[in-house]
């Protein structure tokens, strides 16, 4: 009886473990970013790797980044939209700085400001999570309003042109 169980504790664990299936390059978002004629480069994630620029004169630019990776809730199907704007140091952002990250979160039509953490270090994020099925020209409009949020963040806290 212990056996069973156990085994099928392990199963299920090897189910719902992130780590138990790599996620597939979408091909619908390929085809997508494809046709929009927008220059991109998978990562080791999977995941759709895109400089855009920010002004005519290219003196900014911002890294965007729209996952393969898709969640289910409800029968939807969402994928994330996401930028990194500055790395947060150690100890977390100040006070401040989480203030008004809190605050342009209200004032965001889509997406929302975050701190995402792997292997101990973390980054301040803007990330929109959208509809896996969403339109080719309304990925294009959530593609530049992801950059047009992070790329001013990213000039504000560091000055730099990093991402």
């Amino acid at each position: 009886m212990k056996l069973k169980h156990l085994l099928v504790t392990s199963l299920i664990a090897l189910l719902v473990s992130p780590v138990a299936l790599a996620t597939p390059v979408d091909k619908k978002v390929k085809k997508n970013l494809d046709k929009l004629g927008l220059i991109y480069e998978v990562d080791a994630d999977n995941d759709f790797k895109m400089i855009m620029a920010i002004n005519e004169d290219g003196s900014r630019s911002q890294l965007v980044f729209v996952s393969s990776k898709v969640y289910s809730l409800g029968g939807v199907d969402v994928r994330e939209v996401f930028s990194p704007a500055a790395r947060v140091p150690p100890g977390g952002l100040d006070a401040a700085t989480a203030h008004e990250m809190l605050v342009r979160n209200r004032n965001t039509i889509v997406g929302s400001w975050a701190i995402w953490e792997e292997n101990e270090a973390q980054m301040l994020v803007f990330s929109a999570k959208i509809p896996a099925d969403m339109k080719r020209s309304e990925l294009r409009d959530v593609i530049d309003a992801v950059a047009f949020t992070a790329d001013p963040v990213e000039e504000l806290l560091t000055g730099a042109d990093e991402f």
